[in-house]
């Protein structure tokens, strides 16, 4: 019994918590709909001749007033009010005394202002099924409400809760509207910051369609081509009628294997039309897919390397240099140098009495030395 205890009263915990979750939901009401629930109010006020009617949500410490006739406050206490046990069930709550009724004869507003003395309520339910509150009517005078009058007021409580599911709903609806204009905001600024990058690139890109045609380029290779060709490229034009690709090494092979799926990437010096300085160029061929992943064409890039390569070829021949420097300093400079150091030793075994032929030897070796030095130097102010 203990444990079935234990059980329910979790299950009721969770239930409770269902309820306050559907309650959250609903506090919010739009302003155009709190007319159309005003309305209600008054109607409810008016077929159940009672002064005083609210629409209310039940929290689980604070009952709030979404609308009010003969009541100026926007919320009570759950534990002091008539809605605490109106709630827990599902069908019109009537209370024809309150002091007649051991639930509510002792509540401040029946014992004291406003000596609130008839009350009944019809649920508000939400559309999974919870009881989020109640349109009420109270008098401060004993009353019978009717069949048809009860009728009335469970049926107006249907449409408040009705009018709550439209509020929510297009709650929903205008913030997915917005979530949806801020995606299309985000992507307008995607979309501009890439053009914008794709415009300001150093680099020279084109996508080309499988048969050739030109689908979109950038600013820089626009003007590339009316540079070097004096030709207008534009959209759907045929990339050989505006540029002679021929200039490109394997231009059309390369191209097949990107429509193929590879991606093709080389450095290539083109030669170009008199006038137009020859150019080193990175260039790259990539399939280049649609949404589906559909190979359409072929984005080809190609990035000036020029500088690049002159300062490769520059720092080239200046280690070519160095290693000829290197080569002369470890064995070339060796000869002369062992000459010299073997003829100072026979001079040196004759008492620093040299012969002529022991000076035209030490000559000579000087000669050579002075060669490779002068080598050196030459080579050193080429670096």
């Amino acid at each position: 019994m203990e444990n079935l205890n234990k059980l329910n009263s979790t299950l009721n915990y969770h239930k409770e918590q269902e309820r306050l979750d559907a309650v959250s939901r609903y506090k919010d009401f739009h302003l155009n709909r709190e007319k159309d629930l005003q309305d209600i109010v008054m109607l409810a006020s008016y077929i159940c001749d009672s002064p005083i009617a609210l629409a209310t949500l039940m929290d689980s410490e604070i009952q709030w007033i979404k609308a009010k006739v003969g009541i100026d406050v926007d919320q009570m206490p759950v534990k002091t009010s008539f809605c605490v046990q109106a709630i827990k069930q599902d069908e019109v709550i009537v209370v024809e005394d309150a002091l007649l009724d051991n639930r509510f004869s002792e509540l401040p507003v029946v014992t004291g202002s406003p000596n609130i003395r008839f009350y009944a309520a019809a649920i508000l339910k939400s559309f999974d099924g919870h009881n989020v509150g109640t349109l009420c009517v109270y008098d401060v005078k004993p009353k019978i409400l009717s069949i048809k009058q009860k009728s009335c007021l469970e049926a107006l409580s249907k449409q408040v809760s009705h009018l709550m599911e439209l509020d929510l709903s297009m709650q929903k609806v205008n913030n997915h509207i917005q979530e949806i204009e801020l995606q299309n905001l985000k992507i307008k600024d995607a979309t501009t910051k890439l053009i914008a990058a794709w415009d300001s690139s150093t680099s020279y890109h084109l996508l080309i369609g499988k048969d050739l045609e030109v689908l979109a380029f950038n600013k820089q290779t626009l003007y590339f081509i009316e540079q070097v060709w004096g030709k207008k490229l534009l959209i759907g034009d045929s990339i050989q009628k505006v540029s002679d690709i021929v200039v490109i090494k394997n231009f059309i092979e390369n191209f097949q294997k990107a429509l193929s799926g590879e991606i093709i990437k080389h450095e290539e010096l083109i030669i170009y039309p008199e006038n137009i300085p020859n150019l080193w160029w990175d260039i790259t061929y990539a399939p280049a897919f649609d949404q589906d992943e559909i190979i359409i064409g072929v984005s080809f890039n190609a990035v000036d390397i020029n500088d690049r390569k002159l300062n490769e070829e520059k720092i080239n021949a200046q280690n070519a240099r160095l290693i000829k420097i290197a080569q002369i300093q470890s064995h070339e400079y060796r000869a002369p140098v062992s000459a010299i150091l073997g003829v100072m030793e026979l001079i040196k075994e004759e008492n620093y009495e040299p012969n002529k032929e022991y000076l035209l030897l030490l000559e000579e070796a000087v000669k050579q030395l002075d060669e490779k030095i002068h080598s050196v130097v030459n080579y050193s102010n080429q670096l």
